[in-house]
């Protein structure tokens, strides 16, 4: 797939082809398509202009969304 040819370096920033890992859910941002399953994790594809995408968009790890009534911190960036 195309999740596991990425470079997964730790990364700065949320931008796009970056992979969030939320205390709530683990996110890619490229096309939106949905949820896919990789090596039984579940994440959420999507776009950077996505209402979550454009909450996300510049985030660092520590920092916070609010979406669909849910606190995210976020975790990790790759």
């Amino acid at each position: 797939t195309i999740l596991e040819q990425l470079p997964l370096e730790r990364k700065e920033y949320v931008g796009l082809g970056t992979v969030i890992f939320t205390s709530a859910m683990a996110y890619f941002v490229a096309i939106s398509i949905g949820q896919i399953l990789l090596d039984q994790k579940t994440y959420m594809v999507i776009s950077p202009s996505s209402p979550i995408g454009k909450l996300l968009m510049g985030k660092s790890v520590g920092g916070h969304i609010y979406f669909n009534g849910v606190s995210q911190e976020l975790l990790a960036i790759s």
